[in-house]
């Protein structure tokens, strides 16, 4: 297709990008949107809002990356268009967003790659910063579904706790707690923080699946007073869950006075008695 052809005419679609004073205009072609991916494609021709207005608003995003991901998508440009690593992270949303799976997977081995040439070769030096992005990049791979980083990064968190290193806070934990509900890799680590009759009130209690256990507001103690343990003896999981909580807690007296924790708490030892009556 002569797209030499298409520029002797006007732009035909606006595309409205960010909200409030960051909104800003850009004129573009249709034809390119469609061409370059479905979900502008439907959106330009089928009976959708979009269609009819000539108008595709974008208000979640920053204004100024358009041009970046418009480079990869126009013919003029798209040929000279470069992912690194110092663009990566802002075009991989917009990839994702419109399904522009090629430039998705690009940005996928773009990003494995790095996170090869950045393993240390002793993972006891990495730094609590480098885990802190370690992390991010592992939430931010499981979000935009770049399988070939996440598997890296996830294998690369593992290493980590295993140690468990210097790296590993109690802060650092807590970050990982949004991994907790559907990264296998990430949540067979943790349970290494927890003790051995955690398993026990999963089957019962306010532990009963992971997405509820990620947002459990006793969790980031149970972790921390693992840590500890872990640092000290080795091992988390000989002691009880309610000796971790209750550890835990003492650490933290104030959180005593939160309604939320207490009755976690107490619904905790409720179903840990049960299970011993039975």
């Amino acid at each position: 297709m002569n797209f030499n052809r298409l520029r002797t005419h006007d732009p035909d679609v606006t595309i409205v990008v960010g909200n409030g004073d960051t909104v800003q205009e850009f004129e573009c072609y249709q034809l390119i949107l469609s061409m370059s991916s479905e979900v502008f494609d439907v959106m330009l021709s089928t009976a959708m809002k979009e269609s009819h207005s000539s108008r595709i608003e974008l208000p979640d995003k920053d204004p100024q990356d358009w041009p970046l991901f418009y480079s990869f998508i126009d013919p003029k440009t798209c040929r000279n268009a470069k992912i690194d690593t110092s663009n990566v992270m802002k075009l991989v949303p917009w990839f994702h967003q419109f399904q522009i799976e090629q430039l998705l997977t690009e940005c996928d081995e773009i990003m494995e790659a790095y996170l090869c040439s950045k393993a240390p070769q002793n993972w006891r030096k990495l730094t609590e910063a480098q885990f802190e992005k370690l992390i991010k990049w592992t939430n931010f791979s499981g979000m935009y579904q770049l399988p070939l980083t996440l598997e890296l990064s996830s294998g690369q968190i593992k290493s980590v706790l295993q140690g468990p290193y210097e790296c590993v806070t109690a802060q650092s934990l807590k970050t990982l707690l949004p991994l907790v509900a559907d990264n296998e890799i990430v949540w067979e680590s943790i349970q290494e923080y927890l003790p051995a009759d955690a398993a026990v009130v999963a089957s019962g209690g306010p532990f009963s699946d992971r997405m509820a256990l990620s947002q459990n507001p006793l969790l980031p103690y149970l972790l921390e007073a693992g840590l500890q343990r872990k640092r000290e003896t080795g091992d988390s999981r000989f002691v009880t869950l309610e000796t971790q909580i209750i550890d835990a807690l003492q650490s933290k007296r104030t959180d005593h006075k939160d309604a939320t924790v207490a009755r976690c708490l107490k619904e905790v030892k409720g179903v840990i008695a049960r299970y011993k009556t039975n």
